[in-house]
């Protein structure tokens, strides 16, 4: 399904890693197949640590990723998927409203 609306530069959008948990990402390419390029805010304590390798088929984000970036604690993900159920690893979608 696509997304309603479309994400767009700036926008801030939810990443799921691995493990499940959501981290906010900023849109830095928008594409008219709804798989932006997003810039994920790590959690430095949680996400980064001895137990957790980052940046390996193990880590945060799953094989299916595409390649990323990582600058301190952000790493940059590439034509990343929508998911309208906020659950698949390695998916985007909007915050969820609270």
């Amino acid at each position: 399904m696509t997304p309603n609306p479309l994400p767009t530069i700036g926008r801030v959008v939810h990443i799921v890693l691995a493990t499940g948990a959501h981290r906010p990402a900023t849109v830095i390419h928008a594409s008219e197949d709804d798989q932006p390029n997003v810039m994920v805010n790590l959690d430095a304590t949680n996400d980064l640590n001895d137990k957790t390798p980052v940046f390996d088929s193990h880590g945060l984000f799953p094989e299916s990723s595409r390649p990323f970036l990582r600058t301190a604690y952000l790493a940059q993900l590439d034509s990343v998927p929508y998911d309208e159920t906020g659950t698949l690893p390695g998916t985007w979608h909007w915050p969820e409203r609270t």
